[in-house]
């Protein structure tokens, strides 16, 4: 489903630049949260098991703290360990405690993803972690925004936007009452600096498991006095099954049987791949048959 979103919206901004307009592609990082510190957890875990003097006993406490469940099980994050060491080597001075595997984890990965991404043939212009909206205070000027529009309220102990003003079927906490951010917080602050940026029209995709939030999301557009569907639109990517021997591939992220897109780039070559992604229409669900790509014959798309 990512790889679809990969070939589907750098195709859009191919058709765009070609037809004159002035696009920039971006790549929305997700690196703060509860995710992000089970992905550093899950670091210092692999480490324990390479390389047990790497951590110290406070380290080591830290991440066993985590429940069993939480922390990620797959292969590819023996790599991302090994990574950490070669880049810190044991004995070296570094920070200490679940960040500094959070950070270097999250760096390694996401220099994986753009070499995978520009073999695909997608190169995005600009990388736009979401811990800066809060470093640049973003969220808190869009919140500003929007209470200078009467759009605000507070109740018990928590921070709601009214989105029910602009078609929302309920209207959304954006600071729990435990003061965390919920997840329409970042939204706010990147939809609002992506304008004060200049970009007039703004397409987001998402996969299939965010239908629910077209709603709020233009309710927010409109709350900021922006036109739904012109100048916010959401494309919805619907789920990706690949078949092989006519049965279907099955994946998880967080037990770690994961296919990538090198996966399927490697069976069916880049060309095939991003017009098996990119040939339908994104609201339906596409099944790959693998062996069927990978004919040569007039059966093959």
């Amino acid at each position: 489903g990512h790889g679809r979103g990969a070939a589907l919206g750098d195709s859009l901004s191919r058709v765009f630049r070609h037809l004159g307009y002035d696009v920039t592609t971006e790549y929305y990082v997700n690196n703060i949260g509860n995710q992000m510190e089970n992905l550093g957890a899950s670091v210092m875990w692999r480490m324990e098991e390479i390389d047990p003097s790497y951590l110290d006993d406070a380290e080591r406490a830290a991440y066993k703290a985590k429940k069993p469940e939480d922390l990620y099980k797959g292969a590819y994050m023996v790599g991302v360990a090994e990574e950490v060491r070669r880049r810190h080597p044991a004995g070296t001075v570094r920070p200490r405690g679940i960040a500094f595997f959070r950070d270097v984890g999250q760096a390694i990965i996401i220099d994986g993803i753009k070499k995978d991404l520009a073999a695909f043939g997608v190169v995005h212009d600009a990388w736009y972690p979401e811990s800066r909206l809060y470093e640049q205070n973003k969220v808190e000027e869009s919140f500003a925004a929007l209470r200078e529009r009467g759009d605000l309220k507070d109740e018990d102990g928590a921070l709601w936007f009214l989105s029910t003003k602009y078609g929302d079927d309920k209207d959304r906490v954006i600071i729990r009452s435990n003061g965390s951010p919920a997840y329409i917080s970042g939204d706010l602050g990147y939809y609002l600096d992506k304008r004060e940026r200049g970009f007039d029209r703004c397409f987001i995709l998402l996969g299939a498991d965010h239908h629910g939030y077209i709603g709020r999301m233009m309710a927010m557009c409109q709350a900021f006095g922006d036109t739904p569907h012109v100048n916010l639109e959401i494309l919805i990517g619907q789920m990706v099954n690949l078949l092989k021997d006519g049965e279907p591939l099955r994946m998880s992220k967080r037990a770690g049987t994961v296919i990538s897109m090198n996966d399927l780039v490697d069976s069916i070559g880049v060309d095939a791949a991003r017009y098996a992604l990119a040939r339908y229409t994104n609201d339906t669900t596409i099944d790959i048959d693998l062996d069927l790509w990978a004919r040569a014959s007039n059966d093959n798309p």
